[in-house]
């Protein structure tokens, strides 16, 4: 259900740094697959201002909708919400240098979602503890990437 093409259309942080340009989970995901229960995920992503086609996989565990990455740290990641046609909410618990952080993901099948859809990931981000202006609409962001990539091999 999960797998196909995607669009990165929120992005949320316990901290913001996080998800700003060039922060560590400022990722745009292209495509997801899944195998063998494991979340397997293609994202670009910029670093020191170069596009970067970023491959991870997330190990799913034998808690239903949880899964363990290792990036930046390490992560367990929670399927929080989804309609397969139409989006997926991930939220996602980072342990780093002694701190935890939650990041939280909303995709979509298209990078225009209805308000509300991002309402849903709004209060979902909420009621962790993101604060409001943690919450980004990066839809649009997504599309430049995707233009200013464009010119590598990969795409």
């Amino acid at each position: 259900l999960l797998s196909g093409h995607w669009h990165t259309v929120g992005l949320a942080s316990s901290n913001r740094s996080l998800i700003e340009e060039e922060g560590p989970f400022r990722n745009f995901i292209q495509n997801f697959t899944v195998e063998h229960g494991n979340l397997n995920g293609i994202f670009l992503t910029r670093k020191n201002g170069q596009c970067i086609l970023l491959s991870l996989i997330a190990l799913r565990t034998e808690e239903a909708g949880c899964f363990k990455l290792n990036y930046y740290g390490t992560n367990e990641i929670y399927y929080e919400s989804s309609k397969s046609d139409e989006y997926v909410i991930f939220i996602l618990y980072n342990q780093h240098k002694g701190y935890i952080n939650i990041v939280a993901n909303l995709f979509g099948r298209t990078p225009n979602l209805s308000t509300e859809i991002k309402k849903k990931f709004e209060k979902v981000c909420i009621d962790r503890g993101i604060r409001k202006e943690n919450i980004l609409d990066v839809s649009e962001v997504g599309k430049s990437y995707l233009f200013l990539c464009s010119y590598l091999e990969f795409l």
